[in-house]
């Protein structure tokens, strides 16, 4: 295992390396050409993929599915590319490359609550990675909470990567008394926000239409701290520049109903801060990771629907 943890860590220092010394566009064309290879070897991602796009958008057809396929490809190119440019990433870079439309507000929410941080809702739509770094760049460094990687070498190196604009990564397992006390100190916690959970650890709240088991850790941490929580991604736009998507929620109005008990009060929060997100996935489509078994798990055991199972594709 040691052996395969210095191998990862050589084999992708010396990717960076070589890819780094092309133009950005030849290495996002050539990044998307081996993921679309990943998805020609393994079918049963695009098989996933259509069956998520045909429920987020039921009227398109198989044709269109296929073009946002082909974008996502190209999208998570150049997710990857901006992950292994992190290091060269300035201030004047992000000036000159980012819009910012929401910004001013966020320096206003940052002002006016200085002893509480925000919660920064994400997930895996458009360039995520370049998405929380650029923050700490512009002098608001922000806390993630991240999964590891099994190989310990493998993660420093990934996570140094990430932290070099001064934000701080820690691994979700044990994460929520460490997010409460970030937050309580006036740091901003990202965390993501769009993937498949365990019953266990599940809200199921709509997503597209259909019941979608959903973390409850960040409407707890919200409901905790009293705190905004800002639904974010970052598009990719022409000619290598991008925009900040922000939608704000604010739960003053679920905080102080004192109808509803906590678990109705995670229930609604999580649904607003669903719905948001969604609103961002329809915004940028071909931005978002599709091949996610999104509907793995179901609300009951007493459930059998497979619903990723090839004869239900449509």
């Amino acid at each position: 295992m040691i052996i395969v943890d210095y191998a990862a860590v050589l084999l992708l220092a010396a990717l960076r390396l070589l890819l780094m010394g092309l133009p950005a566009t030849i290495r996002v064309k050539l990044l998307s050409t081996v993921i679309r290879g990943i998805f020609v070897l393994k079918p049963s991602l695009r098989h996933v993929s259509h069956k998520n796009l045909a429920l987020a958008f039921p009227e398109s057809s198989q044709s269109q599915r296929e073009i946002i396929i082909s974008s996502m490809f190209d999208s998570i190119g150049r997710l990857i590319s901006d992950f292994l440019y992190l290091p060269k990433i300035t201030k004047d870079w992000v000036e000159a490359h980012v819009e910012l439309p929401y910004w001013p507000r966020y320096l206003e929410l940052k002002r006016a609550q200085p002893d509480r941080g925000l919660l920064l809702v994400t997930g895996h739509l458009g360039s995520f990675e370049l998405q929380g770094y650029l923050v700490g760049i512009l002098g608001f460094p922000i806390s993630a909470v991240i999964r590891s990687f099994k190989l310990p070498r493998l993660n420093r190196w990934w996570n140094n990567i990430r932290e070099g604009s001064g934000n701080h990564v820690f691994d979700r397992k044990g994460a929520f008394r460490q997010t409460l006390k970030e937050l309580h100190s006036g740091r901003d916690v990202a965390l993501l926000f769009d993937q498949n959970v365990t019953r266990n650890h599940a809200v199921f709240v709509d997503w597209f239409g259909k019941p979608a088991a959903t973390s409850r850790a960040i409407a707890l941490a919200a409901l905790r701290t009293k705190t905004i929580a800002l639904v974010a991604s970052l598009s990719g736009l022409a000619h290598g520049r991008y925009r900040m998507n922000v939608i704000e929620c604010n739960f003053d109005d679920i905080y102080d109903n004192s109808t509803l008990d906590d678990s109705k009060k995670i229930e609604r929060i999580t649904q607003r801060l669903a719905d948001a997100y969604c609103q961002l996935i329809r915004q940028n489509p071909e931005g978002w990771f599709w091949m996610h078994r999104r509907w793995k798990t179901t609300v009951s055991d007493d459930v059998k629907e497979d619903f990723y199972s090839p004869s239900a594709l449509t």
